[in-house]
């Protein structure tokens, strides 16, 4: 028997089989026929390869309390913004991250190149926890004649190191070990219950929101350095735009900010979500938090970037404190992710910020009003002040009001502000004032 016959009775056997396992499919003959080729394509032969010995590794343990009642998985906000089908490649992606395998496989639910765009960057906002993930997916594996993602490589990166791409072999070298990755896992874990600890699950979700973006303003700084690096794109330590860079660093640009307010956040139960948009013609994000119900817009990168640290000075901005989106589009501008080639726009649908119940010049700020204020009113904000522990309190003035125009309305009124207020504060002569948002700040010392 030739070898020619052998091979062609081979593929009769295939066929049979075939037919046999889908006697009632609506394909044809000549579709299984073409699957099959697929099946013992180059490219399939390649994914077995990558597929191979990825397996799972030890979980580093979270002690987050349960008191807290943290938001589940399965209700992350990008994650519950999907249709099922989504949701597998969503935890196939997860499923590698957690486990430090560069290969995702998604031979079993191939997706269009848009929806695993898509869906990877859910992941990302979902997740800042998994910051060792670097925020691009380096190449995908694209089925031509499905015209679907099969698979697709992710880069890994330490402090120190991170994956480094070869383009034509396909291969990442000088992969941080998964024992490094481990560590810093454990590092990031313990430091971010650190941060917890300065709540109290007895906290209404206000108090907790308070005290962690207070926290992060004062202890966590705007990195210039690493802003000017993304803006020539040379970014020297890519884990620095990462929650751990702002957790473990204490040094981050408005990506860490951001997603270590959000991990905090969903720590503790309150959901919270990135916003996407530009700021003085840079992008930018920030977050988006639900407290009561209704959902706010919140920008702790302004508060640490803007805020000045002389001892004299006021040690927190709350201009970006819960606002809405009315308010906020002042100065920032809301618009969909898009990726570098323009061609795909990342975003989900975020809730609208129209409540003002919660917002900071509600609770604790006064307005002015012909240069005079409501006495009532200021005496309500100082007691608010006082029960949230706040070291500041806001007079809110009409729009262009000039500089010495404020000054000279807290020196005239300045004696009847200390009588309101000296039950709990003793107030300071410095005064900031922001003419943008037509906001002066006061000092306040807490009486003991």
């Amino acid at each position: 028997m030739s070898k020619k016959k052998v091979l062609s009775r081979k593929s009769l056997s295939l066929l049979i089989i075939l037919v046999m396992i889908f006697p009632l499919s609506s394909c044809s003959i000549g579709e299984a026929l073409k699957t099959l080729s697929d099946e013992l394509s180059p490219l399939n032969s390649y994914l077995n390869n990558l597929a191979r010995d990825q397996n799972p590794v030890e979980q580093p343990q979270v002690h987050i309390t349960e008191e807290f009642h943290p938001i589940s998985y399965d209700h992350k906000y990008g994650y519950k913004s999907l249709a099922p089908d989504q949701k597998q490649v969503y935890d196939r992606i997860h499923a590698a991250v957690i486990n430090y395998h560069r290969f995702i496989d998604l031979r079993e639910s191939p997706v269009s190149s848009d929806d695993l765009f898509r869906i990877f960057y859910y992941y990302i906002d979902d997740h800042p926890e998994s910051f060792w993930l670097y925020p691009q997916i380096t190449k995908y594996f694209y089925n031509e004649r499905k015209e679907l993602c099969i698979g697709a490589l992710l880069r890994y990166m330490t402090q120190d190191d991170m994956d480094e791409y070869n383009s034509e072999t396909d291969e990442l070298k000088n992969k941080p070990s998964d024992e490094k990755l481990t560590r810093a896992r454990e590092d990031f874990n313990a430091k971010i219950n650190t941060l917890l600890s300065i709540l109290s699950p007895n906290d209404d979700p206000l108090t907790k929101e308070i005290k962690i973006y207070s926290h992060m303003a004062e202890n966590i700084k705007y990195d210039e350095d690493l802003a000017a690096q993304i803006l020539s794109e040379n970014i020297e330590r890519p884990i620095s735009q990462s929650a751990y860079g702002a957790a473990i660093e204490k040094s981050t640009v408005c990506t860490g900010f951001t997603k270590l307010f959000l991990l905090l956040m969903n720590s503790v139960g309150i959901e919270c979500l990135i916003q996407h948009g530009t700021l003085e013609g840079t992008g930018h994000v920030w977050n988006v938090i639900r407290i009561d119900g209704e959902y706010y817009n919140v920008d702790v990168t302004q508060a640490a970037s803007t805020s000045p640290k002389e001892s004299t000075s006021l040690s927190i901005d709350y201009t970006f404190f819960n606002t809405t989106d009315q308010v906020i589009q002042k100065t920032h501008i809301i618009k969909p992710f898009t990726l570098s080639n323009g061609l795909v726009q990342v975003s989900y649908d975020v809730p609208p910020c129209i409540s003002e119940d919660k917002t900071f010049e509600t609770l604790f700020s006064v307005r002015v009003k012909e240069n005079t204020f409501n006495e009532k009113d200021f005496a309500e904000k100082i007691k608010q002040l006082h029960i949230y522990n706040l070291s500041a309190i806001y007079f809110i003035f009409p729009d262009g009001t000039p500089h010495q125009t404020v000054r000279k309305f807290l020196e005239t009124h300045g004696h009847q502000m200390q009588n309101l207020s000296s039950r709990y504060f003793r107030i300071d002569e410095y005064f900031a004032y922001n003419e943008k948002s037509g906001k002066a700040s006061i000092k306040l010392h807490k009486k003991q």
